[in-house]
């Protein structure tokens, strides 16, 4: 009984710190170019440094962040939060994409400790910019999200 309640605890951390996103179809993803970012993102500063970090990733990987929401093909909003344990801290990025109506076009939640010396923000912005772009790629060629 020990082993099993050990093995679905170990399940359950591995799976908080994993990389988690539901199978969608994101097909709205392949005409999207000029991203308005909110500067929010929680409201804290760390949430107003992802904003700005993100938007960089953005450029990096192929976007065009824009100033005026109403320039751009879709729109980013979420939060950055930090989750404090005794012996173990981490972060959490949601963030939804929507279009000018309000409907979701991509949204994104991605876990991951905290490690000291280490730039958590700046790893939260990189990562959801790579899987932006990733999807973006998949649903420019018909791509399946599993």
């Amino acid at each position: 009984m020990k082993r099993i309640s050990g093995f679905v605890m170990l399940l359950a951390l591995a799976g908080a710190f994993a990389v988690w996103a539901q199978p969608k179809n994101y097909s709205g993803l392949a005409k999207i170019q000029k991203i308005y970012v909110d500067d929010k993102f929680g409201g804290n500063p760390d949430g107003y440094r992802f904003a700005q970090l993100f938007e960089e990733e953005l450029r990096k990987n192929g976007f065009t962040p824009v100033d005026d929401p109403k320039e751009a093909d879709a729109a980013a909003t979420g939060t950055l939060t930090f989750m404090n344990y005794t012996e173990k801290s981490g972060a959490q990025i949601n963030i939804w994409l929507k279009d000018a109506q309000g409907h979701e076009l991509w949204n994104y939640s991605w876990q991951d400790r905290v490690k000291p010396g280490e730039d958590t923000v700046l790893r939260c912005a990189i990562q959801t910019g790579k899987k932006l772009r990733d999807d973006k790629k998949k649903a420019l060629h018909g791509g399946s999200w599993h």
